[in-house]
């Protein structure tokens, strides 16, 4: 197990990370949810009052043609996106999302996706 400690931005506190026997991270002491994630030049966290996950990724990293016939998606901003999703859904939910990703597969879980400084960020978290 490891520790790292973070500080909070509203209330300037130290809390720690610890993470479960699966490796999902949590805060100690604390209960709110949090998400980490992190590529070779960047990192992001993302902390809720409910399920949450995040994750991040280089818009320079290519997605090879056999992985997105794989996946059914053309062009590799659209792949990365759609696997950054799962990642995040996966974070979520702990379970794969390529089969549920219809309105009732999705209707407790809401996704978000950005850019910032070259990298992509997707963003989940639970309606409920």
């Amino acid at each position: 197990m490891y520790q790292l400690l973070l500080k909070d931005a509203d209330t300037k506190k130290d809390f720690e990370l610890v993470v479960d026997e699966n490796g999902k991270p949590f805060l100690k002491d604390d209960p709110r949810y949090i998400s980490l994630s992190h590529c070779q030049d960047a990192c992001a966290v993302m902390i809720s009052d409910r399920p949450c996950a995040i994750d991040l990724e280089s818009l320079t990293r290519v997605i090879h043609d056999p992985l997105k016939n794989r996946i059914g998606v053309q062009g590799n901003d659209r792949a990365l996106a759609f696997l950054m999703e799962e990642e995040a859904l996966l974070k979520l939910t702990g379970k794969k999302m390529l089969a549920k990703r219809t309105p009732d597969g999705m209707k407790d879980v809401w996704l978000g996706t950005m850019t910032w400084n070259g990298h992509l960020v997707v963003l989940a978290g639970s309606r409920t």
